[in-house]
């Protein structure tokens, strides 16, 4: 990998995406944050909060606050784990400022960590605990992390904490739960997306520090591609730059051309840069003139009426001239400038909005032509220099009418719009399409596999069911319940009703007439055996009866 970077004369990669503070890039953005971080921190303000979204410098910043603090001999502690317990957090703070307990209970651990922080306050110092990646934690880590703002004198905070985090931590700290965690942030700073002159800055100040001397490898549509492929995430920007002087020196290529970055963000699986609001958002096109934005859309157009081939595979007859100072404004004439205030005066819009809001172009754009018709309709084109760099023609020349001619009509741009947007509709079509196909590979077949699984094993737990032995002993009982039900019910219908419905009651009957006789022997019975106890027969009555039925005999 060496011998790759030698061959641009640099002495080591320029683009690795380690936090190196070395390579730290001063923006607007980043001066900003860095101050409020280091005023914080010199005044004791307790809690500060640094967000950012995913690559955009956080860590390096971070990495760079603790030089600084480091340089200051000011105490810190830095926590890039934030999936950890919140019963280890105290260990893991205690170790990093070394302070010493050989207790295991956490009442022992605060109050030496408490004795520790006045010392270092009595001494003139300001511990620091960082904690990166503090949206991973959870809300029991960030009530101990609130909690060791106790640790304060009456006049100041004895322990400073700074939370870095991704934007969702902000959402986190939005919860009812931790309104009082979220009541102490006293400073907020954040990290932003760099501009195309910033991406530009960024990428010479990373080859100046990595030897470049200078010299200029990267073409201005290659700078251009990069951050409109970025979105200006320094992170991707890295990734891109380096894979781009790897493809260049794979070529034999001096320099890195727009095709290079073309096939790098093919190979990284990136979206392609064909979207209007995605350019107009790079920040560097405030100063583009009515023709300019109009040579864009036909531009884009022109690239989006072609097939599905990528632009790196294309082939270009001609490029366009690289200008001296491409992210420096264009000098406008004395006409220009009376045309420009009039449009101002006229539309109190701010210039800004072409960056900002891609509908409020299309509403300020009849007005800028009718203030230059109504106006000044003497004034001849404007002569100025194109300074827009058309991002996604990669090196493909722009027509001369475009270039210095005059501005097209409302109705022309709207035409272009109309194409780009259409370009804009059949890509997002597109990645709609291969979005349902991944659900479907991902989420519905899996599903649909489940449920065939599912009920081949029900269809086998029913084929067993019938054999079960409490499934036949709750069926025989059922059966018997059943026939016995049945009988008494028929026994108990009249003859008149039976008999209609094809009831047959004999069986039923005759054993209510056997009953019966068995209930009238068995009373006869019994008053004949009363008799006899309460009434007992005399000697001659029982011969004469013994005589009487020997007669009969």
């Amino acid at each position: 990998m060496s011998t790759i970077f030698n061959f641009f004369g640099l002495r080591e990669n320029p683009f690795k995406i380690n936090p190196d503070p070395r390579f730290l890039y001063a923006t607007d953005q980043t001066r900003a944050a860095s101050d409020e971080l280091a005023y914080a921190i010199s005044t004791r303000k307790g809690l500060i909060l640094l967000t950012g979204e995913v690559g955009t410098g956080k860590t390096m910043l971070i990495r760079r606050l603790l030089d600084w603090l480091t340089e200051q001999k000011m105490p810190t502690a830095l926590i890039f784990n934030s999936h950890i317990q919140p019963e280890h957090l105290l260990d893991f703070i205690l170790n990093d400022f070394g302070v010493p307990c050989a207790s295991t209970l956490k009442s022992e651990k605060l109050m030496a960590l408490n004795r520790w922080l006045l010392e270092r306050y009595r001494a003139g110092q300001t511990p620091v605990l960082i904690v990166d990646e503090a949206q991973g934690l959870d809300p029991a880590a960030l009530e101990e992390i609130r909690l060791l703002l106790n640790f304060e004198t009456p006049r100041e905070k004895l322990l400073q904490i700074v939370l870095a985090g991704q934007p969702e931590l902000q959402d986190k700290l939005k919860r009812h739960e931790l309104r009082q965690l979220r009541q102490r942030i006293t400073v907020r700073c954040a990290t932003a997306p760099l501009t195309l002159e910033e991406t530009n800055g960024y990428i010479r100040e990373r080859l100046r520090i990595a030897g470049a001397n200078g010299q200029a490898i990267f073409e201005p549509d290659a700078v251009g591609a990069i951050h409109a492929y970025a979105r200006g995430i320094p992170r991707v920007i890295n990734v891109l730059a380096e894979h781009s002087l790897i493809n260049a020196c794979a070529e034999d290529a001096s320099i890195v051309s727009a095709a290079a970055v073309e096939q790098a963000a093919h190979d990284c699986q990136l979206d392609r840069a064909d979207s209007v609001a995605r350019i107009l958002n790079t920040g560097s096109y405030l100063t583009a003139s009515l023709s300019d934005i109009g040579a864009l859309l036909a531009s884009i157009s022109a690239n989006s009426d072609s097939p599905s081939e990528p632009i790196h595979k294309r082939q270009f007859t001609e490029a366009p001239p690289a200008p001296h100072a491409v992210f420096l404004p264009a000098q406008p004439s004395p006409q220009a400038v009376q045309v420009r205030k009039a449009v101002v005066a006229s539309s109190q819009l701010e210039v800004n909005a072409i960056e900002n809001n891609l509908e409020q172009n299309l509403s300020l754009l009849p007005l800028m032509a009718t203030a230059e018709v109504s106006q000044v309709p003497e004034v001849p084109p404007l002569p100025e220099v194109v300074s827009v760099q058309t991002v996604v023609s990669a090196n493909q020349a722009l027509p001369a009418e475009s270039v210095a001619g005059p501005s097209p009509s409302p109705l022309h741009f709207l035409h272009l719009w109309s194409r780009s947007f259409l370009a804009d509709v059949r890509s997002s079509s597109r990645q709609f399409r291969r979005a349902i196909r991944s659900f479907e590979t991902q989420r519905w077949n899996p599903f649909i596999r489940d449920m065939r699984r599912q009920l081949h094993q029900l269809r086998i737990r029913t084929s067993r069911l019938p054999s079960h032995p409490r499934l036949k002993q709750f069926r025989a009982r059922a059966l018997s319940a059943s026939q016995t039900s049945w009988t008494s019910f028929a026994s108990a219908m009249p003859p008149w009703l039976a008999g209609p419905l094809g009831i047959h009651q004999h069986s039923a009957r005759r054993h209510t007439q056997t009953a019966a006789v068995s209930r009238v022997k068995r009373r006869r019975a019994v008053l004949a055996l009363r008799r006899w106890l309460h009434d007992p027969l005399t000697t001659p009555q029982k011969r004469t009866q013994e005589n009487q039925g020997r007669s009969v005999g």
